[in-house]
């Protein structure tokens, strides 16, 4: 299978690795390096179409304190949209689904991903699971969601791909090394 998730002879099978996890210390340069990066991928650039400026990376900040509401909501912000501020959690979610779609947005870069997941109760964090796989599983405008954060961002990811409902091979995690991420900056 090729990187673009083709077999030998054509058959077109899309790789579903959709969620990039970048885990690691305070300070150890997740942030910057992933806004560094994006900023030079092509597909990631803003383009015109029909008159419109479309933007198909969408990079904001989990809110703390979070709740899977807020989340919905913060994303809903970062689009520009408002929201009425009694707006159900389930109604949230599906207007940023549907958001996304109708900005042409095929990246998600959420920040500070452990307020999202750093929660008290079972249930939220399993919203949380269940709202990043539908992002990265829409039948009709399926996202790819880029998580930066801190511990315990990866502990999450982990149990939620261990038979949780990220499992499969929908995700990968990088972890950065601070003192390899500072000496790269002394270079």
């Amino acid at each position: 299978m090729n990187s673009a998730g083709q077999r030998a002879g054509g058959r077109n099978h899309p790789n579903k690795r959709r969620i990039l996890a970048v885990c690691g210390d305070s300070g150890s340069g997740k942030t910057r390096g992933l806004l560094e990066n994006t900023g030079k991928i092509p597909a990631m650039q803003p383009y015109e179409f029909q008159g419109n400026t479309i933007s198909p990376l969408l990079a904001f900040e989990a809110p703390s304190p979070c709740t899977p509401k807020l989340l919905a909501l913060e994303g809903l912000k970062a689009l520009g949209v408002g929201v009425r501020p009694n707006i159900r959690e389930n109604e949230a979610w599906d207007a940023f689904r549907n958001e996304l779609k109708g900005h042409m947005v095929l990246f998600v870069l959420l920040d500070e991903a452990q307020h999202a997941v750093n929660i008290a109760n079972r249930i939220e964090a399993q919203k949380i699971a269940d709202a990043f796989k539908n992002l990265v599983q829409m039948p009709d405008w399926p996202v790819r969601l880029i998580l930066a954060g801190v511990p315990p961002l990866d502990e999450f990811l982990y149990r939620c791909s261990t038979g949780g409902p990220l499992s499969g091979s929908r995700n990968s995690i990088v972890k950065v090394d601070s003192r390899a991420s500072k000496k790269s900056l002394e270079k």
